[in-house]
């Protein structure tokens, strides 16, 4: 399905697994929409089954989240689900507990402060006895649960606001749009980390939150604001020690559009309840057929393939290869197309997957796994997956594990 929609995906659609979400802005856009979206479907030889469709909705329910027009904001169902959940007995319920109230740490305030009680108690070795402060803490999350507010959605070209504050066990980031909280984040510092001078501390929490929030940041101008003012001084220390701690910020700060302003404290914001309107169902497709892709390339692109393979001992050696009647019945060679576009494409069973040179294969890779509307910067695996299902070249595998392990992005918003 993502291939289907590909044209579409960020603009008007999102696709996860079976479920297809149409947004738009006006109700005459949406009818356009949901055409084009139809309209590629039924030609790919998928059908819908219209029980399962909810159209011209102005909410619905998405990954355990109610997306509407307001925002994105928590399930009420599941939030009470937790509510009812009595204090935990043992670990394994206290682990149970934890990956549920997880899931929603972008809703609420310093949540890994306000858990950092209960996770001492799942450390090794350490002894179980729930006392008072655990089950402040449990009581604590439950409420915050209760009153999240609902988070707004980033709109290109309105400026951002990063908050960052340093308590002596953790940090917090909170981006927002004219005062809207897009999302909250959180963690705790290390034993290391609790050594580290306040402009030091204050200075990782502001590193941390550029790298988290990147993706919202990165080409757009925004505020980061601070209560600790030294940071404001930060490019003019000669110490070795901070040049290797605080001076990281100036490496963030080159890279994309930002100006620190400190305040004496930083301001906090207070946010309406969840809404109670009426929750509807997801959106679901049953898939009566599949249909097989096919790599289309434009013209230009058929030229460059066509003399990379020239350029590719083995792929010079195929063409020669083919072009020679006899040696058509080289078990190797019959694997081997070459179709009417002048390109090479490699058998395997019924499926014919397109061959790509060497001269294009670290494109392929860096086309597939950056662009947002096919694997998004997603693992080493799926990125395989994806190219192994279009394309064949040897040692691909080795390639894109090498690109995927390696990409900058990746190394710096993904957790280790």
């Amino acid at each position: 399905m993502q291939d289907i929609l590909a044209p579409f995906l960020w603009i008007f659609a999102l696709v996860y697994i079976d479920d297809i979400v149409i947004y738009s802005t006006t109700f005459e856009d949406h009818c356009k929409h949901l055409d084009e979206v139809f309209s590629t479907i039924a030609r790919s030889g998928i059908t819908l089954s219209l029980n399962k469709c909810h159209i011209a909705y102005q909410s619905l329910l998405l990954l355990g989240q109610k997306v509407s027009r307001l925002g994105v904001s928590v399930h009420k169902e599941k939030i009470n689900t937790i509510q009812q959940l009595i204090s935990p007995a043992d670990k394994k319920t206290l682990q149970t507990f934890l990956g549920m109230a997880g899931y929603f740490t972008s809703y609420i305030p310093f949540y890994n402060w306000i858990i950092s009680p209960l996770f001492k108690l799942l450390r090794k070795g350490a002894e179980w006895k729930w006392t008072d402060l655990h089950e402040h803490a449990f009581k604590l999350i439950k409420e915050a649960l209760m009153n999240t507010p609902v988070l707004a959605y980033p709109v290109l070209g309105l400026p951002y606001r990063v908050y960052t504050d340093v308590c002596d066990v953790e940090f917090e980031e909170t981006t927002v749009h004219i005062e809207r909280v897009i999302a909250y984040w959180s963690r705790i510092l290390s034993d290391t980390e609790n050594r580290y001078s306040p402009t030091e501390r204050e200075a990782l929490a502001l590193r941390e939150g550029l790298i988290k929030f990147q993706c919202y940041l990165e080409g757009t101008k925004f505020l980061a604001i601070t209560d600790h003012a030294t940071l404001t001084w930060s490019q003019t220390y000669t110490s070795e020690e901070y040049k290797s701690r605080v001076l990281q910020i100036a490496t963030q700060q080159a890279r994309i559009n930002c100006k620190l302003e400190t305040k004496k404290q930083v301001r906090r914001i207070k946010f309406s309840h969840l809404s109670t309107k009426p929750e509807l169902k997801k959106i679901k497709l049953k898939i009566s057929s599949h249909c097989q892709l096919v790599v289309t390339i434009d013209p230009q692109e058929q030229s460059r393939f066509q003399e990379a393979y020239l350029e590719d001992p083995h792929y010079k050696a195929v063409l020669e290869a083919l072009s020679k009647e006899h040696d058509l019945n080289n078990p190797p060679m019959a694997q081997y197309k070459v179709m009417e576009n002048g390109l090479i494409y490699f058998r395997i069973e019924d499926n014919y997957k397109l061959c790509v040179p060497k001269k294009l294969q670290l494109e392929i890779i860096a086309e597939n796994h950056d662009q947002l509307h096919l694997t998004a910067h997603a693992g080493y695996h799926c990125l395989y997956n994806y190219l192994a299902s279009q394309y064949h070249w040897k040692g691909m595998l080795k390639q894109v594990r090498e690109y995927a392990t390696t990409c900058d992005i990746c190394q710096k918003a993904k957790p280790k």
